[in-house]
Parts: C-alpha cells; sequence; structure tokens
C-alpha cells in the first residue's frame, strides 16, 4: 500500500495447501502511519480479497497485535479462537473465520 509516494504497508497472503486456509504470512504498517486507522482499512481490503477460510496467529504475548487483529477479523465475522502451540515452542493465539 502506497499513500502520496510513501510505503505505507505490505502483506504477504499465502494458502496452507494441507487444509486451505489463507493466512497473513507476513504483515506490515510502517511506524509512521500507524495509529491513524490504516493498518486496520489496509488489513481488511487485504482480507477481504481472499473469499474463503482464514486463520491468523499472533504471539501470545503480544498484546497490541492481538488486540489489533480481533478488532480487524471482529468487523468482518464471527471467528473461533484457541491457543495454538508450533513447533518453535512459542505459544500463540489463533482466530479462525470464513470469508463468503
Amino acid at each position: 500500500m502506497r499513500c502520496e509516494d510513501s510505503f505505507v504497508a505490505l502483506a504477504f497472503v499465502s494458502l496452507d495447501d494441507t487444509d486451505d486456509y489463507y493466512e497473513l504470512a507476513d504483515f506490515f504498517v510502517a511506524d509512521r502511519f500507524r495509529g491513524q486507522g490504516l493498518g486496520d482499512r489496509f488489513a481488511q481490503d487485504v482480507i477481504l480479497r481472499f473469499q474463503g477460510k482464514w486463520k491468523l496467529n499472533q504471539v501470545k504475548t503480544n498484546a497490541r497485535a492481538i488486540a489489533f487483529w480481533r478488532r480487524v477479523i471482529g468487523n468482518l465475522a464471527d471467528y473461533d479462537e484457541a491457543p495454538l502451540q508450533r513447533d518453535d515452542g512459542i505459544d500463540r493465539i489463533e482466530q479462525r473465520f470464513v470469508i463468503p
């Protein structure tokens, strides 16, 4: 995403072919554009481009990221949330939802 010739945000969406869920493999908003609602709008725009099943996760100790994604997803769909443990041993929170 660009705004007035400045780089604002980027997202990388992948499809997990083991369960056919879309995931955000990477999501970034430049520091100077945070807190202005641009990240929320960009995240929603990205998610809405890919209809189907989604799963997102955040490190369990990253309260800011968890709050951000709960807000973004909550404005788009109902979601289920559960703890997630990956092979790296880092506790995470995962949200799953569907965009029709």
